[in-house]
């Protein structure tokens, strides 16, 4: 999932999250041979979402905003994100994503959307309209396309 992530971001945005690699590592003993998967992952330097004060960069910040929304993470703490030099956010846990936002019970709907980059400005703060311009006019099949 963090690689689907990654993929996905990089083609509509750039780098919003780490490169990610899934390795296997071989451990000999006692003349028996176990193989463990591991995930690589870029280290990104900055300070945690968490004890970040601001302000963040308003384009990377409308990027997050829209990939949350394509990508409707189950777990978007604030820790699970990274704030760089010049206010540059990333997302740096990924492998919770593409949950069922909508949960039906009992005759009603409930809506469960996990992003805490929706609570951290307020109702009138306006998303980078160049940023949402580049969106707009992404070419969706070049995006899905395997390369």
């Amino acid at each position: 999932m963090e690689y689907a992530i990654h993929n996905l971001s990089s083609r509509i945005a750039g780098k919003l999250t780490p490169s990610v690699e899934l390795v296997r590592f071989e451990v000999h003993s006692n003349g028996r041979k176990k193989s463990y998967p591991v995930l690589l992952s870029e280290t990104i330097p900055g300070i945690n979402l968490k004890n970040a004060k601001g302000p963040y960069n308003q384009a990377r910040y409308t990027w997050m905003l829209l990939l949350s929304i394509l990508t409707r993470p189950g777990d978007g703490r604030l820790s699970n994100y990274i704030v760089g030099d010049n206010g540059m956010l990333y997302c740096v846990d990924n492998d919770i994503s593409f949950v069922e936002p909508v949960i039906r019970e009992w005759g009603s709907r409930t809506v469960y959307f996990c992003s805490a980059l929706f609570c951290l400005t307020k109702l009138d703060t306006p998303l980078d309209i160049e940023t949402l311009k580049e969106f707009v006019s992404l070419d969706g099949d070049a995006i899905s396309m395997p390369g």
